[in-house]
């Protein structure tokens, strides 16, 4: 299952908390401030981690996380790993209607929590499970032959 860094706005922390208790009841491993970060961490040094050691990175997207500077930060430090490479997949939700979408973000395919969370639910699902399905290696198709006899010679 996937590693999953959850970015968000402080005020959309309520959705932020069921997202992560959803995701790790699928058998996900979702990475939360709430969570991550004590008293004394060097934010800056436990979120650039955080990214760095996931497989994807979830943005909930509203006007509130479109105005935090942790979530840009968020995003920032996710692109320049997705563009040296080292591939972080972004998977947006948006939950709330926002006007002035992140360029980075503007032609990605979101997940759709404005009208019906379930439905959105669906999207972010099937969007992590395709993912999943893309990462593993590719299994043979038949086992390989077998060069031996099927029964052992018989001895004379």
């Amino acid at each position: 299952m996937a590693k999953i860094f959850i970015s968000h706005s402080s005020k959309d922390k309520p959705f932020a908390i069921e997202l992560k208790r959803r995701l790790e009841s699928k058998g996900h491993d979702a990475w939360l401030d709430l969570s991550e970060l004590l008293v004394g961490d060097e934010i800056r040094t436990k979120i650039d981690e955080g990214i760095e050691r996931s497989d994807v990175v979830v943005f909930v997207l509203s006007p509130d996380a479109i105005l935090s500077r942790w979530f840009n930060y968020e995003l920032r430090v996710a692109q320049t790993l997705l563009r040296s490479g080292k591939k972080r997949p972004l998977f947006p939700v948006l939950l709330r209607e926002c006007t002035n979408l992140p360029p980075d973000l503007e032609g990605v395919r979101f997940a759709d929590f404005r009208r019906d969370h379930e439905q959105g639910w669906k999207e972010l699902e099937q969007g992590l499970s395709q993912w999943e399905r893309v990462q593993q290696p590719s299994s043979p198709h038949a086992p390989p032959s077998r060069s031996e006899p099927a029964q052992p010679p018989i001895s004379g």
